[in-house]
């Protein structure tokens, strides 16, 4: 090898040189911009004897809670059944307006439901290659027709009732000072159900979506409430937060807020002028050298002289 090296000449082993860091560094970017996009995950699945809609469905965990996530626009499959979306598009089933796209992980569920069907559940694999699921089979319907006869007190159908939950709107208004973070929070009952509420107020992260503090609070809301919080940063560092206000009833959520976004920017430095030092006198004491001192007696000495024989003449 080191022969074969030799008998190249200079440029083309450079070329290769710089050719093999090229490579080297595509796969770290690759690897880099991947990772990045952890929240974008491709799912495809098949329903076998049927087209239509499809209902997506993702159990996650979040804020200490079980939510149930589906995707948003809805999924229709094409004419042999078959389906494709993507784990970015999810939102929270019963709150729409939040989006829980980037809030799965690997090993949460994930199933689909066709026509009052259910897909096998399984879990989501890590990674974000693209995820098929199992197919959904649904034979052919072989029950006849109910008659259209009038039944007895047993053929009437027993209607679920559930029960009313409070419905409210929210709006989060943020202020941002030097050092803290104060946000408004009203909420207004819609339809006059009193109910005990819990509140979470959830600051994070904008582009990671990393939650960096969380703030809740159980409240009876009777009528229109104003509500104030406040996260106390004592050392905000330069970046873009986000707020966001969620509300439980029973466990379950039934409200979201807007999204309140924050941008803290490096302060550039003040600098202070100060007064200038005062200036100290300097005495400079002179030194003679023994050499200096001699010839200075010499010149007295020979001044003295001269002096001497111009009086005696």
């Amino acid at each position: 090898m080191q022969i074969v090296s030799a008998m190249l000449p200079a440029n083309i082993i450079l070329y290769l040189k710089m050719k093999k860091k090229i490579i080297i560094w595509t796969i770290i970017t690759i690897l880099l911009v991947s990772s990045a996009l952890a929240t974008t995950k491709p799912i495809s699945g098949k329903v076998v004897g049927q087209t239509g809609t499809v209902n997506l469905f993702v159990e996650i965990e979040f804020l200490g809670q079980t939510e149930i996530c589906t995707t948003n626009p809805i999924i229709q499959t094409g004419p042999d059944g078959s389906f494709a979306t993507n784990l970015d598009n999810l939102v929270i089933k019963d709150v729409p307006a939040s989006k829980c796209g980037s809030r799965w992980k690997a090993g949460d569920k994930i199933w689909y439901e066709f026509d009052g069907h259910q897909s096998e559940i399984e879990t989501i694999e890590s990674g974000t290659g693209l995820q098929r699921l199992s197919e959904l089979i649904i034979a052919p319907s072989t029950t006849p027709p109910s008659s259209g006869g009038s039944g007895g007190d047993g053929s009437r159908e027993t209607q679920e009732i559930t029960p009313e939950v409070p419905k409210i709107s929210v709006t989060l208004i943020t202020v941002k000072g030097p050092a803290t973070i104060t946000n408004y929070l009203k909420l207004t009952l819609l339809n006059n159900i009193p109910g005990d509420l819990e509140i979470k107020l959830i600051l994070s992260e904008s582009v990671k979506d990393q939650i960096i503090k969380t703030t809740t609070d159980k409240i009876s809301l009777t009528n229109t409430l104003n509500k104030e919080y406040s996260f106390m940063l004592f050392e905000p560092k330069p970046g873009r937060y986000k707020v966001q206000a969620f509300v439980y009833h029973q466990n379950k959520l039934i409200a979201v807020s807007n999204i309140e976004n924050i941008l803290i920017r490096l302060e550039p430095l003040e600098l202070e002028e100060l007064p200038p030092e005062p200036v100290e006198k300097i005495e400079i004491q002179r030194t003679y050298s023994p050499y200096q001192v001699l010839l200075l007696l010499l010149f007295i000495g020979l001044l003295i002289y001269m002096v001497y024989r111009q009086i005696k003449k």
